[in-house]
């Protein structure tokens, strides 16, 4: 791929785990094939490189868990909205203070 730079580049597997060709984290390998795809991405596209954005999606998972346990209902629901604005953004490319943001959140919602 990098060599002859074609066109296009389709990875067919994200999480094939009887198959053995997961890039999705692992509990085993954790970020490795990730990151390892964004830096093939990088050297192939010229984008640059942004492992810290890879763990996101892990960290609101994490988070949605520890809303689950509020017992105030109604303001678990406002958290839960903040977090899907959050996701929301994250998965429209809107990535300017997401690492801050999401470090925001993660503070706020573990005191509660």
């Amino acid at each position: 791929m990098l060599k002859y730079k074609p066109d296009a580049v389709q990875i067919v597997t994200w999480n094939d785990f009887e198959e053995g060709t997961t890039i999705e984290p692992t509990v085993e390998y954790e970020f490795q094939f990730l990151d390892l795809t964004e830096r093939f991405v990088s050297a192939f596209s010229g984008r640059k490189e942004d492992l810290r954005n890879n763990a996101w999606p892990y960290r609101i998972y994490q988070l949605r868990k520890h809303l689950a346990g509020i017992v105030d209902a109604d303001r678990g629901r406002r958290w839960s909205d903040k977090m899907d604005g959050f996701a929301g953004d994250l998965g429209g490319g809107k990535s300017f203070l997401m690492g801050l943001k999401l470090w925001y959140l993660e503070v706020r919602i573990r005191s509660l």
